[in-house]
């Protein structure tokens, strides 16, 4: 169960042990837990570490509000996956670095767009949309684009040597320019509304819905990021087959499976409508597929929700940082982090920055943020990584 802490308005449900959860982290939480507008409680996920106002890993019901900073900068972000119908004990290493390449030739991976858009349906008939119109040029161009940071292109195998692939990115740019202007909108009223008292953290401004303004505004540019991110993932899936295909020969595709996991969603908790927030945290309903992926070194999982009403029906997202990217160059070098990976037989393709920023090292150890989580998810399957791409 859940460890709770009672020092805010509403308790805060922490689903890991308290010592393995930074004090910064539960102290964001508690500022979630003393505003107005969030409902019972406030839930940290086992893999929970510092964000924006919110910690990533957090869960927060919402009442008749959205906070943008609780939904994140790349709005939509989540992993998405499936199966190859290929053994990893018959393709050989040189293979995979081939995959790679392949792979990186037709998706463009770091801060690179596409010179010509990909054929999408997403950009017909446009709503009103004033922020994601101001930014429509560059984000066509990066539909089925990586990007950076923790985004990955992943090459996996279960316990039966049968291969996946593994997607993590988001909304791009396109997303980080919604919150941000959202989340300045909201800062601006709340500075004005002498009925709230001066927030802990600016960065958890909220903006109402129903009455027209800015909170609507923001509830359709972020929908339509949500799609966004999706429709991203989808178009890099397909240019994957295709490079897979050029490379393995024969592949019988799986059913594909995409989950977000920076979004706010309408729900019913404890017999009231809110507006979830899950800010790197999977909805995990009874029977949900769940996608926990680890770090570029270790084993990522799918699981199936269990629906637990405590945190409300949320899971981790992944294994969750440890250790900030500042501190993870100054502790390692590429060739500490290749020479890791290369004993583990995973072929890696990455700049040396993003090689050292996300190495395994960087995270909390997966399989017990899994073990954390039992109540939230039953594991369904353990994936190994054999050839990864970062931005």
């Amino acid at each position: 169960m859940a460890e709770i802490v009672n020092t805010a308005r509403i308790p805060v449900h922490v689903f890991a042990p308290m010592d393995a959860i930074q004090p910064e982290c539960i102290t964001q939480a508690e500022n979630v837990a003393n505003l107005p507008v969030s409902f019972h409680h406030v839930a940290l996920m086992p893999d929970a570490h510092v964000g924006y106002g919110i910690p990533v890993g957090g869960v927060a019901a919402i009442e008749n509000a959205l906070i943008p900073y609780a939904v994140g900068n790349d709005i939509g972000c989540g992993v998405a996956t499936c199966s190859l119908g290929v053994n990893a004990r018959d393709v050989r290493r040189g293979d995979l670095g081939r995959l790679l390449d392949n792979v990186s030739s037709r998706v463009p991976v770091g801060p690179k767009t596409r010179k010509r858009p990909l054929k999408s349906r997403l950009f017909s008939n446009l709503p009103n949309l004033p922020v994601v119109l101001a930014n429509r040029d560059r984000a066509e161009r990066q539909l089925g684009t990586l990007g950076s940071g923790n985004h990955f292109i992943e090459f996996q195998a279960d316990e039966e040597g049968w291969m996946w692939v593994m997607i993590h990115s988001g909304s791009r740019n396109v997303g980080l320019r919604v919150c941000t202007h959202y989340s300045r909108r909201a800062k601006s009223r709340r500075k004005r509304d002498r009925s709230v008292k001066r927030l802990r953290d600016a960065n958890l401004s909220w903006l109402e819905l129903g009455d027209g303004s800015d909170g609507d505004s923001y509830l359709a540019e972020m929908s339509f990021c949500q799609d966004y991110a999706r429709e991203n993932r989808r178009l890099m899936m397909n240019e994957i087959m295709r490079a897979a295909r050029q490379v393995l020969g024969k592949i019988t595709e799986g059913e594909r499976i995409d989950i977000h996991h920076n979004y706010a969603e309408k729900e019913s908790h404890y017999g009231k409508e809110v507006w979830v927030h899950r800010k790197g945290a999977v909805r995990a309903e009874t029977g949900d597929t769940v996608l926990v992926p680890g770090s570029m070194a270790t084993a990522s999982y799918a699981g199936r929700g269990l629906g637990l009403a405590e945190s409300f029906r949320s899971s981790a997202h992944g294994a969750g940082r440890k250790m900030g990217r500042g501190q993870r160059k100054r502790s390692f070098t590429p060739q500490q982090v290749a020479h890791g990976m290369d004993r583990r037989n995973i072929a890696p393709k990455a700049p040396k920055s993003g090689l050292v920023g996300e190495s395994g090292w960087s995270y909390k150890d997966v399989d017990m943020v899994m073990s954390s989580q039992s109540e939230l998810v039953a594991p369904v399957r353990r994936l190994r990584p054999v050839a990864v791409l970062k931005g």
